[in-house]
């Protein structure tokens, strides 16, 4: 079994996020890079779950209000 690791999210970590993000597709909307890299400099909150492979998960909270 591999260890899972959950750790705060880099610019790094952004083409492997995006790519999950818009994989689950209708579940979530699917995002430009653009669109991305917005959420994710206002992110209150954003970490990525990884393993012996790669990003394999993530959290992106916004804070309430955000416009």
């Amino acid at each position: 079994m591999t260890a899972v690791t959950v750790r705060d999210a880099t610019a790094a970590d952004a083409a492997a996020v995006l790519a999950l993000n818009n994989a689950n597709t209708p579940h979530v909307n699917a995002l430009t890079t653009e669109e991305f890299a917005w959420l994710a400099s206002h992110a209150a909150y954003y970490r990525v779950a990884t393993d012996d492979s790669g990003v394999i998960g993530f959290a992106l909270c916004l804070a309430e209000g955000l416009e």
